[in-house]
């Protein structure tokens, strides 16, 4: 009732967005004329609308971006959770901290490479995802819907010179996310429950061209980068993972 309730709540504040919008389209404030816009891409639907916008703004080591798509592109209008659609638009954005050897912007120190990335993702649109696709986790319903999707990282690599061609390069990484991507008996799912992942390793190269690693991991990356983590740190059902190679 809650939902009926709130979708005729949308389209009864989308009619008076659109009668306000046609009366505003002779607006000489062109800020008024832009916020009148958005509010109507918020309450109108989209879904047959292809418009898609990617922004990105650097200075030096900082950097931000935000994506906009409608619901009729194909990032939201084939959803990877297709039984959850939203009908509007939605977007993405990030804001990164980095410094990069030898980049001409963002070189800091030599062999140095590190920075902290935030990112958010559908904050519009997140309520139409259940929690855990409406699947019983640990004996109990998930009901309610995903917190927030946003993604936090740090790393830190520094690369020693160990004479004419050798060198060492101890490196570590964390993530953490707002949900964990959950595959259960309905399909895959994002669950309200915040995880952590972090890998630590070196590569030494005695010689140009060859490279040896070994790296341990705690908890496991989901296969598609925007899903975050599969398994959290402290999960039961993985402990760890050596790599080397």
């Amino acid at each position: 009732a809650s939902s009926g309730g709130y979708l005729r709540h949308l389209n009864g504040k989308g009619l008076e967005i659109n009668m306000r919008l046609i009366e505003q389209q002779k607006n000489p404030d062109a800020r008024m004329r832009t916020a009148l816009f958005i509010s109507w891409l918020q309450f109108t639907y989209t879904k047959t609308l292809n418009i898609d916008a990617l922004l990105r703004m650097q200075w030096r080591w900082l950097s931000s971006g935000i994506y906009f798509a409608t619901a009729g592109t194909n990032i939201f209008g084939e959803r990877v959770f297709f039984k959850n659609q939203a009908d509007h638009f939605d977007f993405a954005g990030f804001l990164k901290l980095e410094t990069k050897s030898g980049d001409p912007y963002t070189h800091l120190l030599t062999g140095l490479n590190a920075g902290v990335e935030a990112r958010v993702y559908i904050p519009l649109t997140y309520i139409f995802y259940i929690n855990n696709g409406g699947a019983q986790y640990k004996g109990s319903n998930s009901d309610g819907v995903i917190n927030t999707p946003i993604l936090s990282k740090a790393w830190c690599s520094y690369r020693i010179p160990l004479g004419s061609h050798a060198w060492l390069a101890p490196h570590t990484s964390v993530l953490w996310a707002t949900n964990r991507f959950n595959h259960n008996q309905s399909g895959d799912a994002l669950l309200r429950e915040h995880a952590l992942q972090y890998q630590v390793g070196l590569t030494f190269s005695p010689f140009e061209k060859v490279e040896l690693s070994a790296q341990w991991e705690q908890g496991v990356l989901a296969d598609a980068p925007y899903m975050g983590i599969a398994e959290s740190i402290w999960s039961e059902r993985h402990f760890g993972t050596l790599v080397c190679g």
